[in-house]
């Protein structure tokens, strides 16, 4: 796999960095075997650089000297090689992989029968799948030059498969804090400065000291919330006060945020060397 994004560097352009980016949010590379990943990385590149050829010749531009061939099988196996300066992952990491991979295979496996799709078995038969599914498009023009592109639109696998309700929470929740992670950040930081004791502050305030919109800093207030990272309340009756319904909150309106320095330093790396110290 290093091999292979090393002579992918040379080809990254603009185009393909952004079709990768609108791809990332489509969740397919939790649905599929690595070689959906591969196919679909493929494609991406014959789009941005124009490149026309079947689906052979799609699949070896990539990695020329190692190339994923249509008639490979699937393969649902994560590969756990280190990366430069990593330490190898252990046998109970490689365990618990192992079961997560078995996991996500059962899943297309069990949603494609509640499809009445026949599961691939090749990389050709899911590239086959991938057209049939509107990811991705692919034409014979009179002349027998085969053309595969990404569609315009790339549905996501909630809106061409009947995946389970909890998955589709998740990927709900995983989209909204990944469209949330700048302004995470931005909060993050601002909080840093700002909120070592709790704050008393607005949406609209925090909008204009954070220059992200009042929608922005509600995802990643909610974000932060929901990973455990800040408490948010309103003043209830009595000066007391109750957890703040974010949803529900005018932009206008104070909420108190209370960071937990403790809980943002062991889980977002950043953070270790800048959270506000001790006392």
């Amino acid at each position: 796999m290093a091999q292979k994004h090393d002579q992918l560097r040379g080809l990254f352009t603009d185009e393909y960095m952004r079709l990768s980016m609108e791809l990332s949010e489509t969740s397919w590379s939790r649905v599929l075997p690595w070689n959906g990943e591969e196919i679909i990385e493929a494609v991406a590149l014959a789009a941005a650089h124009d490149f026309d050829g079947d689906l052979d010749a799609v699949l070896r531009r990539p990695s020329p000297d190692d190339p994923v061939r249509p008639s490979d099988p699937l393969d649902w196996e994560t590969d756990l090689e280190p990366l430069v300066g990593m330490e190898p992952a252990d046998e109970e990491e490689r365990r618990e992989q192992r079961e997560l991979d078995e996991r996500r295979r059962a899943l297309f496996t069990s949603v494609l029968a509640t499809a009445d799709r026949p599961v691939p078995v090749t990389v050709a038969d899911l590239a086959t799948l991938l057209v049939d599914l509107g990811v991705l498009t692919h034409e014979v023009s009179s002349d027998a030059r085969h053309r595969w592109r990404l569609a315009p639109v790339v549905p996501s696998p909630a809106d061409v498969l009947p995946m389970p309700a909890e998955w589709v929470r998740q990927d709900q929740k995983l989209r909204r804090d990944a469209a949330a992670g700048p302004a995470v950040s931005a909060l993050l930081s601002h909080f840093n400065v700002h909120a070592q004791e709790p704050l008393l502050t607005t949406m609209d305030r925090l909008s204009g000291e954070c220059r992200y919109s009042p929608d922005q800093i509600r995802a990643g207030l909610l974000s932060l919330r929901d990973s455990g990272d800040i408490r948010t309340e309103r003043r209830a009756a009595g000066n007391t006060f109750e957890p703040a319904d974010l949803d529900a909150l005018a932009n206008h309106a104070r909420v108190l945020v209370t960071v937990d320095w403790d809980h943002v330093t062991a889980t977002r790396l950043t953070f270790q060397l800048t959270a506000p110290a001790a006392g």
